[in-house]
C-alpha cells in the first residue's frame, strides 16, 4: 500500500506495523492513509516513532491522529 502511494518506508517500520495492527485490508489501508497524511502535515518521513503514534491513536479509538 505504501508503494501504491509512492511512499518509501524503511523495512523496520513495516515490520513494526505488521506485528501491531489487525490483519485486515481495511485496517492496513487506514494505517497507511493516516501515516501518509501525518508525514505530509509534519513535513517528515514515516518513522517508527510516527508509526507508533498512529497505531496508539487507532488502538485508543481515536480513528485519526490530530495532525
Amino acid at each position: 500500500m505504501f508503494a501504491d502511494r509512492q511512499v518509501e518506508v524503511e523495512p523496520h517500520v513495516v515490520s513494526y506495523l505488521v506485528r501491531r495492527i489487525e490483519r485486515s485490508l481495511a485496517t492496513a489501508a487506514r494505517v497507511v492513509d493516516n501515516l501518509d497524511r501525518a508525514a505530509i502535515a509534519r513535513q517528515t518521513r514515516i518513522s517508527r516513532a510516527l508509526a507508533g503514534e498512529i497505531v496508539s491513536a487507532l488502538d485508543e479509538g481515536q480513528g485519526q491522529l490530530s495532525l
